[in-house]
C-alpha cells in the first residue's frame, strides 16, 4: 500500500515537475529578479549592484517621458476599446441574422487577430506609406495622400485603426456567442408581442450580453495596455515619441539605454497598474455571475 502511494506521488510529481520548472524559469524567476533589481542602479551587464532603495520609484513619478507614455497608452487603450467593441457588436448583430455567407464573413473578420502584431505592423506601414498615397494620386483625393505616420495626430489614429482592425473580429465572436445564448422562445415571444428589432436588441439581447460586455471590454483594455509589437513595427514609438507605449518605453529604458534597474522599477509600476485592472475585472465578473 505504501509503495503504491509512493509510486502515485512520484508519477504526479513527474507530470507536474516540467510545468513547474518552465513556469519558474520564465515567469517566477524573471519577476523576482526584476523586482530585486528595481531597487538598484545597474546597467544589466556589470557584476556590481548599487543598491539605492526606492529612489528609482520616486524618480519614476517625476519622469516626464514615462508619464507621457503612460498618458498615450491610456488614450490609445480608451479609443481602441470603445471603437473595437462598437464595431464588433455591430458585426455580431449583423452576422447572427440568417444571411448568406455569414460563416465566411466571420472567418474573414477573425483572421487579423490570428496574425502577429509584427506582421500586421509591417503590412500596414507599407499601406500607409505607399498604398494610400498612391491611391490618393490615382483618384485625386488629397485625404489619402496625407502623412499618416508623420505627425503625432495621424500616427495616433493610424495605430488605432490597425488595432481596431485586429481586435474587432475576436470581440465579434464573443458577442456572437452571447447573442446565440438568447433562447429562441424569448425572441419569438417578443416578436409576437409586437416588439421591433431595436426594442428586441435593447430590452432582451443587451441584458444577455452583460457578461460578454465585461469580457470584451477588459480583454481589449488588457491587450492594449500590454501592446508592444504593433506600434513598435508600425511607428517605433514616433514621431517624436508620440506613439511610444509603456511597453516600448520600458524596453528602451532597460535595453537601449542600459538602465536596467530603473527600467525594472518602471516595469513594476506598470505591473501594478495591470494588476489593478485585473482586480476590477475579476470583481465585475463575480458581480455579474452573482446577478
Amino acid at each position: 500500500m505504501k509503495e503504491s502511494r509512493k509510486t502515485r506521488i512520484l508519477n504526479q510529481t513527474m507530470f507536474v515537475l516540467p510545468t513547474v520548472i518552465l513556469f519558474s524559469t520564465f515567469i517566477i524567476f524573471p519577476f523576482v529578479f526584476s523586482f530585486v533589481t528595481s531597487f538598484s542602479k545597474w546597467n544589466g551587464v556589470s557584476n556590481v549592484f548599487q543598491w539605492i532603495g526606492v529612489s528609482n520609484y520616486l524618480k519614476v513619478m517625476e519622469d516626464e517621458h514615462f508619464l507621457k507614455s503612460f498618458v498615450y497608452t491610456i488614450e490609445n487603450t480608451a479609443a481602441v476599446t470603445v471603437i473595437a467593441n462598437i464595431i464588433g457588436l455591430l458585426f455580431a448583430l449583423i452576422l447572427t441574422c440568417k444571411i448568406r455567407g455569414s460563416k465566411f464573413f466571420r472567418s474573414v473578420l477573425i483572421l487579423p487577430n490570428i496574425l502577429s502584431g509584427i506582421v500586421l505592423g509591417f503590412i500596414w506601414k507599407f499601406i500607409f506609406m505607399k498604398g494610400l498615397p498612391a491611391f490618393g494620386e490615382l483618384t485625386g483625393i488629397d485625404f489619402f495622400g496625407i502623412s499618416w505616420l508623420g505627425t503625432p495626430t495621424t500616427a495616433f489614429w493610424s495605430i488605432v485603426i490597425v488595432s481596431v482592425w485586429q481586435m474587432s473580429g475576436y470581440v465579434m465572436l464573443v458577442y456572437i456567442t452571447g447573442i446565440l445564448s438568447v433562447p429562441d422562445n424569448i425572441i419569438e415571444s417578443a416578436y409576437a408581442d409586437g416588439a421591433s428589432n431595436i426594442q428586441l436588441i435593447k430590452h432582451i439581447i443587451f441584458p444577455y450580453l452583460k457578461p460578454s460586455f465585461v469580457v470584451c471590454i477588459f480583454w481589449t483594455i488588457s491587450k492594449n495596455l500590454l501592446m508592444f509589437d504593433l506600434p513598435f513595427s508600425l511607428t517605433q514609438g514616433g514621431p517624436y515619441k508620440s506613439t511610444e507605449t509603456l511597453a516600448i518605453h520600458i524596453y528602451r529604458e532597460a535595453f537601449e539605454k542600459n538602465n536596467y534597474g530603473y527600467g525594472s522599477a518602471k516595469a513594476m509600476v506598470f505591473f501594478f497598474v495591470v494588476i489593478l485592472v485585473s482586480i476590477v475585472q475579476i470583481t465585475l465578473n463575480r458581480k455579474k455571475e452573482a446577478d
